[in-house]
């Protein structure tokens, strides 16, 4: 299996403004027009960063690009969106599209218009008609004939003039299509969700299954015109596909296909399953969570072509060939051949983990115990930043001495590295382009197998009010799981992490952000800590701290803290045990203390420090000096 990189030098790519967030692509439609493939690709993002530029005001995108393979270009086809002013919509929000004779430039296609009190209407590429009916049911599907170009099906209303007017349809709530070949063989669902099948073009309906809820189903024509397939996704079921081998008559549908056998770990109800026909009588082509898939036996067995890094959003199939897009990219498969077409720009996905100089987050930390919760505040800084084998790492520091991190952001990937000096290896700390009801691995550390698998599932987004009242903000939930051990965070854009939980088990923790301060700007309140500390002036225990910076050259500043005065030794020693210099061996007050460490006649190594009391004490800690 090859995975061939290609790019254009004549796209013309919509502008995303740097910082933004990017939109998910959802879907992808495909027709041959004179002979070559030409694309429209559906993305459409939850809310965009501009949705709490103005006070409540949310924007919700759903717009489409297009793709031309034989020019090489793709540009934007049509920018639609929605602005939420909490007391009202406007906006036109792009649905489902048909084309006639596969010609691009002849369509129709259904959309949501906000400005004129949440109606849906049918519009014709000429403009000429503007058709609209009640916004009572999800976002119709629009179908045309098959067997008469002017007949034309949106939701339960049927036009037999090419869509410039529509009559409601007799006793059905939806209609689902026509059979190729079969202009009297109608399909549709009715209030219960039952399907309905109608062999007089519709002048009376039979239930030809009340066992799924069909409202708004796709059906999938096989090329002998025979067999009828319906895909459906049943919740906490996985995927499922039903066959009618006689034109979808009462009694024929089965389902059919065992799913699990191909269906990778980590696959979730959400996930859709998208099934297109081939060619040949029998054969379909199916997209499911991460695999697709190909049938030669009328849907009876399934056998996997290609298995994805990420969740496949969309799926077209034009003869053998496959197209498919991923929440940020857009693929072929041809001949065995995976090959990028294109992908978007994810570099603002990092605003979701800002990380400049200064930056400071203050959480309250609840820890679970046998008498109770201990709540704490933990204060954390970006106090710095290192050079570490050609990346800049920024050094994110706990005030409480509890950890020192060295983090770097990679735009391109819109992954969080993190650098262990003990290792002198990075992990994966977090993956940002992980898309909803996805999952992302990683090694701990990076690259390497032996160690525990690193597993990121994004479970969502939602707006939410954090700090600014008049604001909502994009937050992002994950699960982390190393292990058998679960974390489960919330990022909120441009904020960070606002909140972190680890279980309710007795020693776990949660953290809850009080406040912060991003590239200068303050948000919610960061004197809780203050204050504690004022009341807390001396410390609660004999603790040794991490030195900073670490790696370090030529010298570095250790901190510790005695909870009463004592007599105190603070060496160095080198891997073997060898004393290499006594930095303090004194009585000392009640406090915090810090003492500068200089290596500059020191090779570069590890390294251990350790601090021992009159009382017997002692706390070591480790150091690597890099030169």
């Amino acid at each position: 299996m090859r995975i061939i990189l290609i790019s254009f030098l004549f796209f013309i790519i919509p502008v995303l403004h740097a910082g933004e967030i990017p939109d998910y692509y959802v879907d992808v439609q495909g027709v041959r027009q004179q002979g070559h493939p030409v694309f429209f690709l559906k993305h459409s993002s939850v809310y965009e960063q501009r949705a709490w530029q103005s006070s409540a005001i949310n924007r919700f995108n759903a717009s489409v690009d297009i793709y031309d393979s034989r020019t090489s270009s793709y540009a934007l086809y049509y920018n639609s969106y929605l602005m939420d002013y909490g007391n009202g919509r406007v906006g036109d929000y792009f649905g489902n599209i048909a084309f006639w004779n596969d010609d691009t430039l002849r369509w129709i296609r259904v959309g949501e218009d906000i400005n004129t009190d949440n109606w849906y209407y049918a519009r014709r590429f000429n403009g000429e008609v503007d058709w609209g009916m009640p916004a009572d049911y999800d976002l119709p599907q629009i179908h045309i004939s098959p067997n008469d170009p002017t007949r034309v099906y949106l939701q339960n209303f049927i036009s037999a003039d090419s869509g410039y007017t529509f009559e409601p349809g007799d006793g059905v709530a939806g209609y689902l299509g026509e059979a190729p070949g079969y202009p009297h063989i109608r399909y549709a669902s009715d209030y219960e969700g039952r399907a309905l099948v109608s062999g007089d073009s519709g002048s009376t309906w039979m239930v030809s299954d009340s066992i799924y809820n069909w409202s708004n189903s796709t059906l999938i024509f096989d090329a002998d015109k025979k067999h009828v397939y319906a895909p459906f996704s049943i919740y906490d079921s996985g995927p499922l596909l039903y066959r009618s081998d006689s034109l979808g008559l009462p009694g024929s549908w089965r389902e059919t296909a065992a799913w699990s056998p191909i269906i990778t770990t980590g696959s979730l109800p959400e996930t859709p399953l998208i099934v297109k026909a081939g060619t040949t009588p029998g054969v379909l082509f199916a997209a499911y969570h991460r695999a697709l898939l190909k049938s030669e036996d009328f849907g009876e067995s399934f056998t996997v072509l290609y298995r994805h890094d990420s969740r496949i959003s969309g799926m077209e199939a034009l003869g053998d060939s496959l197209y498919f897009t991923d929440a940020y990219r857009f693929f072929s498969f041809i001949n065995g051949d995976t090959t990028l077409i294109h992908s978007r720009d994810i570099s603002g996905l990092v605003n979701f983990f800002p990380m400049n100089l200064g930056d400071r987050w203050v959480y309250r930390k609840v820890t679970a115990g046998q008498q109770g919760n201990d709540t704490t505040y933990v204060d954390v800084t970006i106090t710095g930043d290192q050079q570490i084998n050609g990346h800049t790492y920024m050094i994110q520091y706990s005030m409480d001495g509890s950890e020192t991190r060295y983090l770097r952001r990679d735009s391109r990937s819109a992954r969080i590295y993190e650098y262990f000096p003990d290792t002198e290896k990075e992990n994966v700390w977090l993956d940002l382009s992980t898309a909803p009801n996805d999952s992302a691995h990683g090694y701990y550390p990076l690259n390497d197998p032996a160690a525990g698998i690193k597993e990121f599932r994004q479970k969502g987004e939602a707006l939410k009010t954090v700090f600014d009242s008049d604001r909502e903000r994009v937050v992002r939930q994950y699960t982390t799981l190393v292990d058998e051990s679960e974390i489960n965070s919330q990022l909120a854009w441009g904020i960070g992490m606002i909140s972190r939980s680890s279980g309710q088990q007795q020693g776990a923790s949660s953290l809850q952000l009080t406040g912060a301060v991003i590239d200068g700007k303050l948000y919610g309140d960061t004197t809780v800590i203050t204050n504690l500390n004022k009341r807390n002036s001396t410390p609660l225990g004999f603790r040794l701290y991490a030195n900073y910076p670490n790696p370090f050259n030529p010298s570095t500043t250790i901190r510790y803290s005695l909870p009463a005065a004592q007599k105190v030794k603070l060496v160095v020693y080198d891997v073997n045990g060898r004393l290499l210099q006594t930095l303090v061996d004194s009585q000392q007050a009640a406090g915090s203390h810090s003492v500068t460490f200089d290596a500059t006649n020191l090779s570069s190594g590890v390294y251990y420090y350790k601090l021992t009391n009159e009382n017997g004490q002692t706390k070591s800690q480790k150091m690597i000096l890099l030169k």
